[in-house]
């Protein structure tokens, strides 16, 4: 890669991705020794390649059998496709018995000791089971460092949900940690993965395809720290599987079509390329046409928000009239739908945005044209996670009035408000003292904040008193309806207006100037 863009035949590009499913086999890894596979695959990569794809995510493949990665290069250099691979490290968990069945030849394991309860779940991110992944990744890059079909190295799917089921408090249950106690574990846990993968293979990028919940979800991660074992986040993003959390709006509504960007700019936090690992939603939930129109919307923000890249979920719907497949899915039947090739493999909307965005991304000239800077930041606390309830919210509506607005705004955290940025937002005051004092100095140095005041009880907002221009007198609870009158015209808002509030919370502050 270069510092921004991954570079294709000496020049840097856009990488339009796919994750490679076939209609026959869904996620089961047995296509890649079925005698059937070099047919598919065949099939398959040339209708890929037909559709400007330039590289593929594979997911569900033993990659440590060499029969199985010589096939998936062959078909991939045959037809100029890079490769992303992605290890389903979440089997590693289950000890001896995974590595007998499956990794012979590859890991030799030592006697691990003590016997375990019938169903006791082993903790994922501590020894043993971290020496095991490490010998694993060691085994497989080792041997295909010098392989320049490999695009980078996935090392692990969505591991908050492929590891231990998905949040913190399941963890807390199996291993005794809380949420602060996990984010530092997962941390240290990614950051050995990322050391072994690199001293086996130099030469590839590495990512650690987490999943949307690093940002709006308690699962034990901190995106930061964990971003430190990755060369650029492949964050997954799936609005509909998001909107629970920070809103409850119709597919491809206003705010749904900013889930994407959002999840993008606050991985970009990291200081990392951002190439979404996964991303999409199916046609289960809504038509085909919507689909089409939620991939438009979803490619082209993308790209201008400043990501390297995408790779939506997936390339096939799977084939249900397959007793194989009927029986795999049968209790999640909308899996088999988020494919932009039906299965008599006719293209779907989605698929013809997807060509189009890439013959348009193809004639883009990266060396010279790149998305503008930009000047407007959102602050993303350094206590997000501590009071997660309150910011996730607050941040991505504010991303959405933002972009209302036509703001070019970026997520920031305090330590990188710069003065290339003309303004600040701050939708909650939930913040320490340090990073208040850079809130202080960005407006003294110029720059326009737009502050919500909220924590009232803490009465942080007393740090900013010379800056907002009014003291705290009192704190007093607020009735459960509140209604605003606007005194004058405010944007398209009229003198007279009036706005009405419920709520169960309110809390506000008297002040005076």
């Amino acid at each position: 890669m270069s510092a921004q863009y991954f570079r294709i035949d000496g020049r840097p590009k856009f990488i339009l991705g796919i994750n490679y499913q076939s209609a026959e086999f869904g996620h089961i890894p047995e296509l890649w020794e079925d005698e059937s596979c070099e047919e598919i695959v065949d099939r398959d990569f040339r209708h890929l390649k037909e559709l400007g794809i330039v590289a593929i995510r594979i997911q569900s493949a033993k990659f440590h059998k060499e029969k199985i990665f010589s096939t998936i290069l062959k078909f991939a250099r045959k037809y100029e496709l890079y490769v992303v691979p992605n290890f389903g490290l979440g089997d590693l968990v289950q000890g001896e018995r995974w590595f007998y069945a499956q990794g012979s030849g590859i890991v030799k394991l030592e006697e691990e000791g003590r016997e375990k309860f019938k169903h006791e779940q082993e903790d994922p991110f501590v020894e043993p089971s971290v020496s095991r992944q490490e010998a694993y990744i060691r085994a497989v890059l080792g041997r295909y460092k010098d392989e320049g079909a490999i695009l980078a190295w996935d090392i692990c799917n969505e591991p908050s949900y492929a590891l231990y089921g998905g949040s913190s408090m399941k963890y807390a249950q199996y291993c005794g940690k809380d949420s602060r106690t996990a984010r530092e574990v997962t941390t240290l846990w990614a950051e050995r993965l990322y050391r072994a993968a690199k001293e086996a293979d130099p030469n590839h990028p590495v990512t650690i395809g987490a999943d949307h919940s690093i940002v709006v979800m308690d699962t034990g991660f901190d995106i930061v720290g964990f971003s430190e074992a990755n060369d650029l986040m492949s964050t997954h993003v799936y609005s509909r599987n998001v909107a629970g959390y920070i809103m409850v709006d119709g597919a491809c509504s206003l705010r749904d079509t900013y889930v994407t960007p959002f999840v993008i700019r606050f991985s970009q936090i990291t200081g990392k390329p951002v190439a979404s690992g996964e991303c999409g939603n199916n046609s289960y939930v809504m038509s085909e046409e919507l689909q089409g129109r939620c991939y438009r919307v979803m490619l082209y923000s993308s790209l201008v928000n400043g990501a390297v890249g995408v790779f939506p979920w997936c390339f096939h719907e799977y084939d249900l009239s397959s007793d194989r497949l009927r029986s795999t899915y049968d209790g999640g039947p909308s899996e088999a739908e988020f494919g932009i090739v039906r299965p008599d493999h006719s293209e779907k909307p989605a698929a013809l945005e997807l060509k189009k965005f890439g013959e348009v991304v193809d004639r883009i000239d990266f060396s010279r044209f790149q998305p503008a800077e930009p000047d407007a930041g959102i602050l993303v606390p350094e206590l997000y996670y501590d009071f997660l309830y309150e910011h996730r919210a607050s941040l991505f509506n504010a991303f959405v009035l933002a972009k209302e607005a036509h703001l070019n705004v970026a997520m920031v955290r305090a330590e990188d408000v710069r003065g290339n940025l003309r303004m600040l937002i701050v939708p909650t005051t939930h913040l320490k003292v340090s990073e208040m004092g850079k809130i202080r100095e960005f407006v003294e140095g110029g720059g326009y904040v737009l502050l919500s005041v909220t924590d009232a009880l803490g009465g942080r907002i007393s740090y900013l008193r010379n800056v907002v221009g009014f003291v705290v007198e009192d704190y007093i609870p607020g009735p459960s309806e509140v209604e605003f009158a606007f005194l004058d015209d405010f944007g398209i808002v009229e003198k007279g207006s009036r706005m009405r509030y419920f709520s169960d919370t309110w809390t506000y502050y008297v002040s005076h100037e």
